[in-house]
């Protein structure tokens, strides 16, 4: 429309910024897009203002091909047959809106008797770092507890490539961050976490 200025809302001060690590990465994977990551914001603070333009938002193609997804499925049977293991992502039939799973992350650590393993797939986790209000599903949480009480944890992202790119890296350092953070808020301080 000729002389129309859009601009983007003002994000609301009083409350933590909504994020999660994907999008981060498809900021970085956009070149830095910062309309990309602006509307990104302003669409998890609760602003719905594309429908007072009458347009709606046209997704980006998702991270994860049909070669990914069997790739992902491979590793989790080939785990599952040899771990105890929970998949976070079936126990609630792949619903997208699906509550976090932070505190269950806590509780499957807790009661791991020294000695014993579990793999967590696609916890959904939550934690707020800095003033931001941080949401992602981890692909892959390996939790261990030695002998002596100590919690091993591995952080893992499930990529169907040979090449390491620096998204796959960002994404895994802000999981590292929100597990570090819910755990240590769940009483749970003995760690040493690997990504």
């Amino acid at each position: 429309m000729p002389g129309v200025t859009v601009s983007l809302p003002v994000l609301p001060p009083d409350r933590p910024m909504r994020l999660t690590p994907t999008d981060v990465t498809q900021f970085v994977r956009l070149e830095q897009c910062e309309r990309y990551l602006r509307f990104r914001l302003a669409e998890r603070a609760g602003q719905d203002f594309m429908k007072d333009y009458d347009v709606i938002p046209q997704r980006i193609t998702p991270l994860l091909s049909l070669s990914g997804s069997t790739f992902e499925e491979d590793i989790e049977a080939d785990l599952t047959k040899r771990l105890d293991s929970v998949n976070y992502s079936l126990k609630y039939a792949k619903a997208h809106n699906r509550p976090d799973n932070s505190s269950e992350v806590v509780e499957e650590a807790r009661k791991l008797a020294p000695g014993q393993a579990i793999v967590l797939f696609q916890p959904r986790l939550e934690a707020e770092l800095a003033g931001w209000r941080l949401r992602g599903d981890v692909d892959l949480l390996s939790l261990e507890k030695s002998k002596d009480g100590k919690l091993a944890v591995l952080i893992g992202d499930m990529k169907s490539t040979v090449e390491v790119k620096v998204e796959h890296r960002l994404q895994v350092a802000f999981y590292r961050l929100m597990l570090e953070r819910i755990l240590s808020e769940g009483g749970i301080t003995s760690v040493a976490v690997q990504t």
